[in-house]
């Protein structure tokens, strides 16, 4: 099970980048202690890992059968989280996200959505989640940011947000994501919870802000970008009073406990887990005693391009507008207040077209292409789109893409592979939902 990406303008900066509050980022590393163990085959230091630490762990076409079938589970810990707080966050943030800004929820159930940040010129430079932690106009805000997003992120934020109003504290060392993948995952998951409530990881009683532990059917039920809030307990939060505390430990900021979103990048259900490193492990060793398979980047990225979900950094960058890469429904609120790079979306919604698309490539008996490789027209020469994650396709017997098109070749058209007399390959329209199927 193969895959094949590009790596797009920000992909790695977080390593590099200028950190919040006027110092580096945390470089994100996986949850420690487990790969290894599990077989583990890690993603090459600088290679194109996105959120994930590992590429497989010696058995992809197993990992995917337990995805699809049972239950999986991915390690996501290289993405970052920031704590945002000051005088006025949820204001500073609405002015550069796309998406809406979640109000507090009293009862621990709320809302997490998926948003991006964009240049002047309606450029993406960063998707991130957002959730609310606290109520009123001072109230935190939780950023869960994709890897590749971290470092443009942060120079964003030092140019345009007053840090009295709004400021960024770097979370990543002590917390990060766990994701569980499968038909199974919802009742695993309430099982789970029920033993760390039991043992005083998770608090049951919580308070305001956070909802009680749930159970299988609400777990399954579970929208995407909806979220449920569970408090730490006291006998966790006790045991790693130290976990992060290092010279650069940043102040104080709100606990955001763990937070259990609703995934929909990929095709299976899927519940992320963001919460502290040390629950999050504990959380893997109980699933897999239960018969949770470990799969890493291999798989999720087979079964993200089988839903037709283009990834930042790799499909999504500051080459492309959003509208090209379908993303102005999911990720764009068309009813909020003004923030960066909205004119340039408006202007496109109310044209009604942009010049390219993305599409799902059907590649039938074709070698992969690689990343980057340009596609043609019968009887044109100039190159009419270009190719960006590819992969191996179990459900669809055989090698699928996420593609740049040009408009003018329709979904049900065919495009050449890295020449006019190229490997032929079938295009394909994409929507939130998935592959749109071919009409008869």
């Amino acid at each position: 099970m193969t895959t094949n990406s590009k790596a797009g303008a920000g992909a790695g900066a977080a390593a590099g980048a200028g950190g919040a509050a006027g110092s580096d980022a945390e470089v994100a590393s996986g949850l420690p202690d487990i790969h290894e163990a599990a077989g583990g085959i890690p993603v090459p230091p600088g290679g194109e890992g996105g959120d994930h630490p590992v590429r497989h762990y010696g058995d992809p076409a197993g990992e995917y059968e337990a995805a699809t079938g049972a239950v999986a589970m991915v390690d996501r810990s290289l993405r970052g989280q920031f704590v945002l707080t000051g005088r006025q966050p949820g204001r500073m943030m609405s002015g550069v996200a796309t998406g809406s800004i979640p109000e507090f929820s009293a009862g621990g159930r709320g809302r997490a959505p998926g948003s991006l940040v964009l240049t002047p010129k309606g450029r993406p430079i960063a998707d991130l989640r957002i959730l609310r932690l606290e109520p009123g106009e001072a109230g935190a805000l939780l950023l869960d940011v994709s890897r590749a997003a971290v470092g443009p992120l942060l120079d964003h934020f030092r140019r345009s947000m007053p840090p009295l109003f709004a400021r960024p504290r770097d979370r990543t060392a002590e917390r990060g994501v766990l994701t569980l993948v499968g038909p199974e995952a919802a009742p695993l998951l309430a099982r789970i919870l029920g033993v760390l409530e039991e043992e005083g990881l998770l608090d049951a009683a919580g308070g305001e802000g956070w909802a009680p532990c749930p159970d299988a059917e609400a777990l399954g039920g579970l929208p995407e970008g909806d979220e449920i809030a569970l408090q730490v307990g006291a006998r966790r939060a006790a045991g790693a009073e130290g976990e992060a505390a290092t010279e650069a430990s940043p102040p104080a900021t709100p606990d955001p406990g763990l937070r259990v979103v609703g995934q929909g990048d990929v095709a299976p259900m899927a519940l992320d887990l963001l919460g502290p490193r040390s629950l999050l492990v504990r959380i893997w060793e109980e699933a897999r005693s239960a018969g949770a398979v470990p799969a890493g980047r291999a798989v999720w990225d087979t079964l993200r391009v089988e839903h037709g979900r283009p990834a930042f950094g790799v499909d999504v960058d500051d080459t492309i507008l959003p509208p090209e890469a379908g993303l102005q429904d999911r990720l764009i609120d068309h009813g909020k207040g003004c923030y960066t790079g909205q004119e340039v979306i408006v202007r496109i919604r109310d044209r009604g077209r942009v010049n390219r698309h993305l599409r799902g490539l059907l590649l039938g008996a074709a070698p992969a292409p690689p990343a980057g490789t340009e596609l043609y027209q019968e009887g044109r020469d100039r190159a009419v789109g270009e190719v960006r994650s590819v992969v191996q396709s179990p459900r669809f017997g055989q090698g699928i893409a996420l593609a740049y098109v040009r408009r003018e070749v329709e979904p049900g058209g065919q495009v050449q592979l890295g020449s006019p007399g190229g490997p032929v390959a079938r295009v394909r329209a994409l929507s939130p939902e998935g592959w749109v199927p071919e009409e008869d």
